[in-house]
């Protein structure tokens, strides 16, 4: 009907000059009053606007009924039909080899991306990073300038070629439709993060920044699928992008860490899904929600929600979400339940999950991320390592050079090869790490006070105590500059203090450690059983029994509740104080 109505008038049923006005006139069923100037019968008119109907009831129920409402009159003779036959195909051949003089075109489509990306927003991200940190301010900026400026410029030139491939017939309407979608939530998702850069928490900008280099690649949206049809009724169609565009902005404050702002978000999208039927929207929610119920430490909550986010995308037939949901659940168990060999089991399961969803190479990345963490907690090093050296080469081959989960992977590589006894390796591991540090946070950050304190490890392992102080010492000003909490190091730097007799000096970082590890990992958590075992055994050595006692309590509590490998040692330690 849409082809007969453009043979006929020369022009598009829809009005609309950007593809969201056009949408939206179908969507409204707003058709285009016909030219006057073109004689068409009425009932032929009539048939073609009953066939252009928004609601299906309205339209002719088969294609036969449609024919036999556009033919001509019997009394008009085989010769009538043959001629009408002959005007209409002639219509559309002229029609499909003239470029259109006038109507909808691909310019301008960048304009949604421009209102969210540019001078104006890029001079007050500018001024904002000058203000809250003045010493990387310029070299910041450019980074995350020059990053906006490529993904908005890519962005505007998907949407663009999606347009004109769909109007030269090198791409159906559906996928266009489906590119545009894809689009919008990357939009959304940007929007958001440009947002928080502007009004984040000074100790949260760094974090902002680097979730503008995890966004999500424009070239995502080059044919994404979807594996249901959408709901025919306007109103839940119009209810679903609204649920796509919110969970568009809980994926990106998640992705920052911000999981207690995206948990509402997750609900509500969750309840948009059950009220539009739409599986794969509440697949992913689920998903997210997981991840926010993780960050709380709520290891059964989170493993239910990515169990139920696995049955929503089997029954979606989504199949990387179900992988993503396995590889997020497996995790969860290892690290927040503290059962890494019940994780491990897993593995065959969620590796024909990953094959289903067609080894998309930034998950594989991280699952081979997840098994080397978990192997590492096993101690089984050697493995660990191939593992982690498969989600380099992986990153290497899908993200660009600079992206940070390449320097993650590199660090994780660092820590298993310091266990291995390769010190020469870790180190210079470590040093390209923090040399990326250095370069993107400068030198009071967070990022290069753990480099500091990693490399300080090393010299502890090769008994150079000096260096091993000098670059812990460098590590305890680089966070005293930020204000910020980082119990792994201030628990390191008390053990270290601790190792050369400094032992007065080694209690205000080991208490340091407790008070970090509480705040971020409260209840029976790994940190914990860490933290109180350490400060109980330092105490206790110090003769300072009575405050020994609480901690020791507290420590083989928590090593029980979270089935800690550490639990004879906290036995021991609960003996030495009997």
């Amino acid at each position: 009907a849409c082809a007969l109505y453009g043979a006929l008038y020369d022009q598009r049923p829809f009005a609309g000059d950007t593809v969201d006005a056009l949408a939206d006139a179908v969507v409204r069923g707003q058709l285009r009053d016909e030219p006057r100037a073109v004689a068409v019968p009425r009932r032929v008119r009539a048939a073609i606007r009953r066939a252009l109907a928004t609601d299906p009831a309205r339209r002719f129920p088969t294609m036969a009924e449609l024919i036999a409402a556009l033919a001509p009159p019997r009394r008009a003779g085989l010769v009538a039909a043959g001629v009408g036959a002959v005007a209409v195909v002639t219509a559309l051949a002229v029609r499909a080899t003239r470029p259109a003089a006038s109507g909808p075109t691909c310019a301008g489509l960048d304009a949604p991306m421009v209102a969210v990306w540019n001078p104006t927003r890029a001079d007050a991200v500018r001024d904002r990073l000058r203000a809250v940190t003045p010493a990387t301010a310029e070299r910041a900026a450019a980074r995350v300038l020059g990053a906006l400026d490529l993904y908005r410029d890519q962005w505007g030139a998907a949407r663009a070629a999606a347009c004109t491939q769909a109007r030269q017939g090198a791409a159906s309407g559906a996928l266009l439709d489906r590119r545009d979608r894809c689009l919008a939530g990357l939009r959304v998702a940007a929007d958001t993060v440009i947002g928080e850069l502007l009004t984040a928490p000074a100790g949260d900008v760094d974090r902002v920044v680097g979730a503008v280099e995890r966004l999500r690649p424009v070239a995502d949206c080059d044919d994404p699928r979807e594996t249901m049809p959408r709901p025919s009724d306007a109103a839940a169609r119009a209810e679903l992008e609204r649920g796509e565009a919110l969970f568009a902005r809980a994926y990106a404050l998640g992705d920052i860490g911000y999981f207690d702002r995206a948990k509402p978000l997750c609900e509500e999208v969750l309840a948009i899904g059950e009220r539009t039927g739409w599986l794969p929207l509440t697949a992913r929610a689920h998903l997210q929600l997981g991840r926010s119920l993780s960050h709380e430490h709520d290891g059964v909550a989170a493993i239910a929600a990515f169990d139920r986010a696995a049955s929503a995308g089997a029954r979606a037939a989504d199949d990387a979400v179900v992988a993503d949901a396995l590889v997020a659940r497996m995790f969860d168990v290892a690290d927040t339940l503290g059962r890494p060999a019940d994780a491990l089991a897993a593995r065959p399961y969620v590796e024909v999950a990953l094959e289903r969803a067609g080894s998309p190479p930034r998950l594989m990345a991280n699952w081979f991320h997840h098994v080397a963490i978990i192997l590492y907690h096993l101690e089984r090093f050697d493995e660990a390592l191939a593992a982690e050296e498969r989600s380099a080469a992986l990153l290497e081959a899908s993200v660009g050079p600079d992206n940070i989960a390449r320097f993650d992977s590199l660090d994780t590589i660092a820590y298993i090869q310091l266990e291995r006894g390769q010190l020469e390796l870790a180190d210079a591991a470590w040093q390209r790490v923090l040399a990326n540090d250095l370069r993107l946070h400068g030198a009071a950050s967070l990022a290069a006070a753990q480099s500091y304190a990693n490399l300080g490890r090393v010299a502890q392992r090769r008994d150079d105590l000096t260096t091993a102080l000098e670059r812990w010492h460098e590590a305890e000003g680089a966070l005293l500059t930020t204000g910020l909490e980082d119990w792994p190091l201030s628990l390191g730097l008390g053990q270290l203090r601790w190792q050369v007799g400094r032992w007065r000096a080694a209690l205000a970082p080991l208490t340091a450690a407790v008070a970090a590890a509480t705040a971020e990992a409260p209840g029976d958590t790994q940190p914990i059983v860490e933290t109180t075992t350490v400060l109980a055994r330092a105490l206790i050595a110090r003769g300072d029994l009575d405050a020994a006692g609480p901690l020791v309590a507290q420590a083989v509590r928590a090593a029980r509740g979270c089935e800690s490998p550490m639990l004879p040692e906290t036995l021991a330690v609960a003996a030495s104080l009997a």
